[in-house]
């Protein structure tokens, strides 16, 4: 599952928004401080409006004009409206929460809004709609996100065949000699070439098994956060080798900049905020921070970030030195009757840990995948795809697949992919393909529920569909938005449920009442979860299991 860059003070950069009319109102009570006739028609402009709201000023947004209409910087105007975001770049998708807990989902599909060298603007009128809680409007105006209430608690499973066996092993190996396998590090070298080796002892042939090398600046683009800073700050040529000096430096003034907003939007003292920033690190990741001034923190946190995330600790890379390290994907390509393909992926990166639900939980499912398919029939010529640096932007899929020529990347029929697969003992789903009004069905998204329904009904697995996962951050995304039909594999845990109460982490989608639990947590352990929850992991393998074989198996 792909990490998040962005502190917890940063109020981070949002894609979006919705599509709406050219702005014609006046809220009561708002005021702007510009007039139309500053603008110059001829002359591309970015002006600060000033909004006051019973009689406080706002922070300043900026503004500018393009084919008549005003557009305001998102960034701003979910400060000013005292609201955090977050935000997945390649999905597109944004979560807005007010701070009385209120979630506004936004996909880029649905929008009016556009991206300019790493900065969102969207349309004023849609912007004012923003602000509405502070001018005491109400969020009912939006259209209201269904929760689902209908899936019933979680039934002992009960494996009636081997499925999920291999798997666990290969997902105990990856977890006890294969730890902390960030991207573009050394450990994640070892991981790939642990796979291939793999892929070449159960018998596949050598032809068949492929390590596809890419470089930090060859995929550096698809990073939206890091292309940010890089043109923000001018660090990036593509003639030159950018310094990873160069690259903390543009994050930590990136970060300073947001300071002060967030001073004013909590309350909080810069003292209070470095204390914060440092009690996390040092609870995290066990790095004694305190008692360093604000500038020394964020160093220190970058350096973590990218010295320890993308530089080799094995010395490969010096951090003085050029920073253009590399990741590699591993390939399996398996011949069928036809030319036409599924690719199944699966990151093997990961963070700061064993990484056993992420992403060791994909990798044996695709190993035990690869060995249940030697000697089959299948009609569809299948690649098993491992990609690296999954955690830092999907950069694995993306080079994959941009290593494909338009007439390659139409012969494939199906994406699978496979990530945190036992975060809980409910096991999901996801499948789509990106419509022109956003997530949509076909007749192979129709096959695979009806797949799924029928696996639950003859083996007793308890598969749910929920086609939004389809766009959960994982790789999947990569192929979704290139205009591929998708099908995503994740195990998630009930918000609330008493097994894990202790254990809640990130939410995937506000529409779904499941969370992640240990991902990217000293807890994604493999020996940690099964103290914890004896039989979770096998149940989980026995499961995606039975049905990637099936899925893998159609014609």
């Amino acid at each position: 599952m792909k990490r998040f860059f962005a502190l917890m003070f940063a109020c981070t950069m949002v894609v979006a928004l919705a599509t709406v009319t050219v702005f014609a109102y006046e809220p009561a009570g708002a005021d702007y401080g510009y007039s139309n006739d500053d603008w110059d028609e001829n002359v591309t402009q970015i002006l600060d409006i000033t909004f006051f709201i019973d009689g406080e000023p706002t922070i300043p947004i900026p503004a500018r004009e393009v084919d008549g209409e005003t557009y305001l910087r998102l960034r701003y105007v979910a400060m000013a409206a005292g609201a955090t975001v977050e935000w997945d770049g390649p999905s597109q998708t944004v979560y807005l929460t007010t701070g009385g807990g209120d979630v506004l989902v936004i996909v880029i599909a649905e929008v009016g809004g556009f991206n300019d060298a790493g900065h969102v603007w969207i349309p004023m009128d849609f912007a004012l709609t923003l602000l509405f809680p502070a001018w005491g409007w109400e969020w009912d105006d939006f259209p209201e996100i269904e929760v689902r209430d209908d899936i019933e608690p979680v039934q002992p499973v009960v494996r009636t065949t081997d499925h999920g066996q291999a798997a666990v092993e290969f997902i105990t190996a990856l977890n006890d000699y294969f730890y902390n396998r960030v991207p573009f590090s050394y450990q994640e070298l070892e991981a790939a070439e642990w796979i291939a080796y793999q892929l070449l002892a159960m018998g596949h042939p050598e032809d068949t098994v492929y390590i596809q090398t890419f470089a930090f600046d060859d995929v550096v683009g698809q990073m939206g956060w890091f292309a940010y800073i890089a043109e923000r700050y001018n660090i990036f040529d593509p003639d030159e080798r950018i310094h990873l000096e160069e690259v903390i430096a543009a994050a930590i003034a990136s970060e300073l900049e947001m300071i002060p907003y967030f001073m004013e939007e909590t309350g909080m003292t810069l003292d209070e905020i470095t204390y914060m920033l440092a009690d996390m690190f040092d609870e995290y990741f066990d790095i004694p921070l305190h008692g360093l001034d604000i500038y020394e923190v964020l160093y220190e946190i970058f350096s973590l970030e990218f010295g320890t995330g993308f530089i080799s600790d094995y010395g490969v890379y010096d951090p003085y030195t050029t920073f253009r390290p590399m990741s590699q994907n591993v390939l399996l390509t398996i011949p069928g009757q036809s030319s036409h393909k599924i690719v199944v992926t699966a990151h093997y990166d990961g963070v700061l840990n064993p990484g056993a639900s992420d992403n060791a939980s994909g990798v044996g499912l695709l190993l035990e995948g690869a060995y249940r398919m030697l000697g089959a029939d299948n009609y569809f010529t299948i690649v098993f795809a491992f990609v690296g640096a999954e955690e830092v932007g999907y950069l694995g899929a993306y080079y994959y697949l941009q290593s494909l020529t338009p007439e390659q990347q139409e012969k494939i029929v199906l994406n699978i992919n496979a990530d945190v697969l036992f975060e809980g003992p409910y096991f999901f789903f996801g499948t789509a393909f990106m419509g022109p009004f956003g997530l949509d069905n076909n007749e192979l998204t129709d096959f695979i529920n009806q797949l799924a329904e029928t696996l639950n009904a003859q083996y007793g697995t308890a598969l749910i569909s929920e086609r939004s996962l389809a766009q959960m951050p994982s790789d999947q995304i990569i192929f979704l938005n290139a205009g591929h039909t998708v099908v995503a594999f994740t195990g998630l845990a009930r918000i609330g449920a008493e097994d894990y109460a202790d254990f809640m982490g990130r939410r995937f989608n506000t529409r779904l009442p499941f969370t992640g639990t240990v991902l990217h947590t000293p807890n994604d352990c493999v020996h940690v979860i099964n103290e914890i929850w004896p039989s979770k992991i096998g149940d989980a393998m026995w499961t995606f299991g039975l049905f990637l074989e099936y899925l893998l198996g159609m014609r």
